[in-house]
C-alpha cells in the first residue's frame, strides 16, 4: 500500500486531532513507521485493524543508517576519538551531544538514555565516518 492508497482509506477530514495537521502527512508518517493508523481518531476500529494488516512500513533512513553502520565498522575508534571530542570506553566511542552521552559501538549500534531518532543516528554516524569534518 502506498501513501495515496492509504490516504484514500482515511476519513480525509484534515481534522488535526492526530499528530499531523492533515491526512496526507499522516499517511506518510504511518508508512514510515512514525505513526500508527490507530492514532486517527476518526477511523472505525474495524477499518484500523484491516489497514494494520495491509500496511508495510519502509523508511529510506533505515537503509542509509545500515550503510553508515557498515562504514563506521571499518574505522579505528582509537585513531579518531581524540580528534572528534569523544572518549573511549570498553571499545565504544562516547560522544557528548545535545546534553546526552551517546555510546557508538564498532558495529555501528548507538545507545543512550531515552529514544534515539533516525536523524540523530544519521548525524552521529556521519560525524564519525567523516572524522568530525
Amino acid at each position: 500500500m502506498n501513501a495515496v492508497e492509504l490516504y484514500k482509506r482515511l476519513p480525509g477530514t484534515n481534522c488535526g486531532k492526530c499528530r499531523m495537521a492533515k491526512c496526507m502527512p499522516f499517511a506518510l508518517s504511518v508508512l514510515r513507521g512514525e505513526s500508527d493508523v490507530s492514532e486517527c481518531p476518526s477511523m472505525d476500529p474495524e477499518a484500523v485493524l484491516e489497514l494494520q494488516g495491509k500496511i508495510r512500513t519502509s523508511d529510506w533512513r533505515e537503509d542509509l543508517i545500515a550503510d553508515m553502520m557498515r562504514e563506521v565498522g571499518r574505522i579505528s575508534f582509537e585513531d579518531i576519538a581524540g580528534g572528534i571530542g569523544a572518549g573511549l570506553q570498553d571499545g565504544a566511542l562516547v560522544i557528548p551531544c545535545m546534553g546526552r552521552d551517546y555510546r557508538v559501538y564498532t558495529d555501528g549500534r548507538i545507545e543512550t538514555h531515552g529514544h534515539i531518532t533516525p536523524w540523530m543516528k544519521i548525524l552521529l554516524l556521519h560525524y564519525i565516518r567523516t572524522h568530525g569534518n
